[in-house]
């Protein structure tokens, strides 16, 4: 961390996690797309939001 206000990174997954969870299937696209543009993240394909919660899982349990 390089600041006192910044949060872990599995803290900052934790609540991806949840925010997820409660988009809809049917507007999990439109979601994700606001969040690519946050991240930065270049796939032109999206991932399902089943497959994103996997990967977000993913990340946290070697974030651990």
């Amino acid at each position: 961390m390089n600041s006192e206000n910044e949060k872990p990174l599995t803290v900052l997954l934790e609540e991806l996690l949840i925010e997820v969870r409660s988009v809809s299937s049917e507007n999990f696209d439109k979601w994700y797309e606001k969040k690519r543009k946050v991240f930065n993240i270049g796939v032109k394909n999206y991932p399902t939001k089943e497959e994103f919660i996997k990967y977000v899982n993913y990340a946290l349990s070697i974030g651990h």
